[in-house]
């Protein structure tokens, strides 16, 4: 990845962990980890991976249907023309740190 798409993958990641905390307030879900984000190069969709101690597959599908509410709520905080497709994925528990860490 380059510079600019690793610094957008951080910022939507904080965006999205702010916007998750706030929509996910009361529901059943607790512990929610934003744990990373990666941005095509192209800027067209943005995978967020995402964790909580139960109901992983819940909140996923939680998210989903959610995901145009929340790509609305960052769209203002983010300078781009046009906000990547988001797509949660459950995090699987294995970390491998990008290539810029190796």
């Amino acid at each position: 990845m380059s510079r600019r798409t690793d610094q957008l993958a951080h910022s939507i990641q904080r965006e999205v962990a702010e916007c998750i905390h706030v929509l996910c307030e009361g529901e059943e879900f607790p512990f929610i980890t934003v744990v990373r984000c990666e941005v095509l190069e192209d800027l067209s969709l943005a995978r967020i991976y995402v964790s909580s101690f139960e109901n992983g597959e819940e909140l996923v599908a939680y998210l989903t249907k959610r995901k145009g509410y929340i790509q609305k709520k960052i769209s203002p905080r983010l300078s781009l023309k046009k906000i990547p497709a988001l797509e949660f994925r459950l995090h699987d528990g294995n970390f491998s740190p990008p290539p810029s860490l190796l």
